[in-house]
């Protein structure tokens, strides 16, 4: 299947003629067509334990695989000489693995890394990658500490300082004052809650209008929610002890165990009297759908969670080729993967090397800048963090007889 679903910037078709013969003279790998291959590597969770990510790992190599076929069918219409492949590499969503694959990718000759999905990955990495002038485009790592100028990490997303923003303010509007935590304690969740604490509290005359409890963290590796769970009642207890139900909430910081989470809570009479907001990495899980445990909860507790909001006919086209086979609809992450690709591949185009880092880095600034993707403008700042975004706060209802992620608010940043 093509799709030609990005806007290529006029200057790229100009680059092109002019590109073919210095393209043809850089020693990048070779084609069995005659085409050189500029291998780029893709950094998933294909697979691994409990809140592995893996759902975001299957949707975004789809994606990518998508992303590949479409930029072959631009360069070959473009007499480019060259065409591109990513190897991809399961990283499980652990960073130590994710070390190594990131190591077996440059070995591999290696320059441009899709990826790595989440912070904690992208922190693990990012030494090294500075050190061995290797390129990392992640499109969903969001934690703010990583927001480096000049460092090699780009992200396609913009950080967790813009989602704590619309988070706070869906509550603000919602009524909410008390909210109770429950996160995932690693760099992405620790400072995503962090981020909300500070911006949802307010005090009058020295006492608190609105407030983040302390609340309870789980460590990553956990499979067993039961002493979570009954934590997360005692915590929630005391707050309902000085707060009405309505105006108290749970905020939920997790990746895919916040299914197994649920079902830990799920007959809870506390945990289910007030309502459930969750973070990005939620929305639109598959589960909450299609189990019937998950979904039922979260429909009684009206669970909520923003994403980058995208909007638009050519990701609607490339949302429904995605959904054709991972069986569900991808979230903005996955689109944003798809663009990845692009910007990795039309910076090279333009930078005509992939010895020569340097350039190769700064001409990634400058396509982006230029480039109109599937999810918008892709524009980042100086951090190297896409510079603009707003966010579609998702909720499960039941809609046409069926329980859904349904769009119920839009957060413009």
């Amino acid at each position: 299947m093509h799709i030609c679903s990005t806007k290529i910037n006029v200057v790229f078709m100009i680059l092109v003629v002019f590109m073919v013969c210095l393209l043809l003279s850089c020693g990048d790998g070779g084609g069995s067509d005659g085409e050189r291959t500029i291998t780029f590597s893709a950094l998933l969770p294909i697979s691994g334990a409990t809140g592995a990510f893996t759902t975001s790992g299957e949707s975004s190599s789809t994606a990518i695989e998508l992303a590949v076929s479409d930029v072959n069918d631009y360069l070959t219409e473009n007499g480019a000489g060259f065409k591109i492949t990513v190897m991809e590499k399961d990283t499980q969503a652990d960073p130590s693995i994710a070390f190594e694959k990131a190591e077996e990718s440059a070995a591999e000759g290696v320059k441009v890394i899709i990826g790595p999905l989440t912070s904690a990955e992208a922190e693990e990495l990012l030494p090294w990658a500075n050190e061995n002038q290797v390129l990392m485009i992640s499109p969903s790592s969001t934690a703010p500490s990583l927001a480096i100028e000049d460092d090699n990490l780009f992200r396609l997303c913009t950080d967790d300082v813009n989602q704590a923003a619309a988070t706070v303010q869906k509550f603000v509007i919602d009524g909410i004052k008390t909210v109770v935590p429950v996160w995932r304690n690693d760099i992405y969740g620790s400072e995503l809650i962090e981020q909300v604490r500070s911006a949802f509290h307010e005090e009058e005359e020295g006492e608190p209008t609105r407030t983040v409890t302390t609340g309870v963290s789980y460590a990553p590796d956990t499979t067993d929610f039961t002493s979570v769970a009954a934590a997360l009642n005692s915590a929630l207890s005391d707050a309902l002890t000085e707060n009405e139900a309505h105006e108290t909430a749970v905020y939920l910081i997790s990746f895919d165990e916040a299914g197994d989470i649920i079902k830990k809570v799920k007959d809870d009479p506390v945990l289910s009297s007030v309502n459930w907001y969750a973070s990005d990495s939620t929305a639109l899980n598959h589960e909450f759908t299609t189990d019937d445990d998950v979904a039922d909860f979260a429909l009684a507790t009206h669970l909520t969670a923003p994403l980058y909001h995208v909007d638009s006919d050519e990701s609607a086209v490339v949302s429904s080729a995605i959904e054709e086979v991972i069986g569900r609809e991808p979230d903005s992450f996955t689109l944003i993967a798809y663009d990845a690709v692009w910007v990795a591949a039309m910076a090279y185009l333009s930078a005509g090397t992939y010895a020569d880092t340097e350039t190769l880095k700064a001409q990634i600034l400058v396509t982006a800048e230029e480039h109109q993707g599937i999810t918008g403008w892709t524009i980042l700042n100086n951090a190297g963090d896409r510079e603009y975004g707003s966010y579609s706060f998702w909720q499960i209802q039941e809609s046409e007889g069926q329980i859904q992620w349904v769009k119920v608010y839009w957060y413009h940043g």
